[in-house]
């Protein structure tokens, strides 16, 4: 085993003490990914997602983020688990405060309900922090052994396309529901990825189509927001209770219903799924 393996094998052996999964993906710029992108911005973006059309080339470019990059370690961090009980508006309120207050002032639109459903994800205490913490230890890690190494962490507030990235570094596929899914986790699961210095052998991307003629995710979608691999934001609870700012305009509201908090309706529909690892990774810790 050359220099460069024994270094990857090092590399990923450190992520997996923290990471449900991980893969390695080179830096070279993600082309494919750039028309799919424009395609999706052009439909229109809702308030909030603005952010999006700011420059799709540079997210498709990971030097763009980090100049010296040469590999990219992308990991999955699971977070399955049984679906919340249903939450009294208080409980939502003081979740929500234990996760920085984020939407408060929106959760009181569910305030008259005698219950509302929450996402999975909602119930842990601030994932990104997590992710980035784990992360962390992991380059320091590296670093101890190899102080040449250099490396920037990244977790979703990043201008990185880390589904892309997780594709290429063999993590899963891009599902019907938008979302990445891995064989072993299912879609359930968060990730975050360090743009590396040294140059490593990337691993075998993953094939799409791992779906293939299922559609449970698009019929399962109560408000009609899926299409085959595009979501309708607009459409979307999740997009209403996690991403808009201000008060609820009486078509969301609809489209929300009892869902205060993000929505699993797709991802529950999915037989990947089913009989996934129900532990959640290490790393999050769960508001009780």
């Amino acid at each position: 085993m050359g220099a460069e393996s024994r270094l990857k094998a090092e590399l990923k052996r450190l992520a997996l003490g923290a990471a449900s999964s991980a893969g390695v993906a080179g830096a070279d710029i993600l082309s494919s990914s750039v028309p799919q992108l424009k395609n999706y911005i052009a439909r229109g973006l809702p308030p909030g997602l603005g952010w999006l059309a700011r420059a799709p080339q540079r997210r498709a470019d990971i030097r763009s983020f980090f100049p010296k990059a040469r590999s990219v370690l992308m990991c999955a961090f699971c977070y399955g688990g049984p679906p919340p009980a249903p939450l009294s508006p208080e409980k939502l309120g003081s979740i929500t405060a234990a996760r920085g207050g984020r939407n408060l002032p929106l959760k009181k639109a569910f305030a008259s309900l005698p219950s509302v459903s929450a996402a999975r994800y909602f119930l842990l205490r601030d994932y990104h922090a997590a992710v980035k913490a784990a992360l962390e230890g992991v380059l320091a890690k590296l670093r101890e052994r190899h102080p040449e190494t250099e490396g920037r962490i990244f977790c979703d507030d990043s201008p990185v396309l880390e589904k892309a990235l997780a594709v290429k570094a063999g993590l899963g596929w891009v599902g019907k529901n938008t979302l990445l899914i891995t064989p072993r986790h299912g879609s359930f699961v968060v990730l975050g990825g360090i743009a590396l210095s040294c140059e490593l052998e990337p691993d075998t991307p993953y094939a799409a189509g791992g779906c293939g003629r299922c559609e449970n995710c698009l019929r399962a979608c109560p408000s009609g927001a899926l299409e085959p691999y595009v979501l309708n934001p607009a459409r979307c609870a999740s997009y209403w209770t996690t991403l808009h700012k201000g008060d609820l305009p009486p078509c969301a509201a609809e489209i929300c219903g009892q869902r205060a908090a993000g929505c699993d309706i797709c991802q529950d529909a999915c037989p990947f799924n089913a009989g996934t690892s129900a532990a959640v990774s290490a790393v999050f810790e769960t508001i009780k």
